[in-house]
């Protein structure tokens, strides 16, 4: 039997679902990337260049870094649930080991 989720107004099956997911985590990282890579790059940027340049370079760089994240976001969204998987594991080992 099909599983359906509700989202919205809608319901989505499970490829349907799982797309809409990855497509949260995407815009998601698209801003948290663009803000971490724009306060990064602003420290590093010469303050001798003219104030549009340095705008423009900001904001053209920080886009791009978010676009890239965006585009990786099934990945990192794989990646963050293992790292989580093993964090939880780790924490039963030591928990287990210390134990016996």
């Amino acid at each position: 039997m099909a599983q359906f989720y509700k989202v919205d107004n809608r319901l989505l099956n499970e490829e349907e679902y799982n797309e809409h997911c990855v497509g949260l985590w995407a815009v998601c990282l698209f801003f948290v990337t663009a803000i971490y890579c724009g306060y990064q790059l602003h420290g590093v940027i010469p303050h001798e260049w003219m104030k549009e340049l340095r705008f423009a370079t900001l904001i053209i760089l920080s886009v791009i870094a978010g676009g890239l994240a965006a585009r990786f976001a099934g990945f990192i969204r794989g990646a963050c649930f293992v790292g989580l998987a093993l964090m939880v594991l780790y924490a039963v080992g030591t928990w287990v080991w210390s134990i016996v």
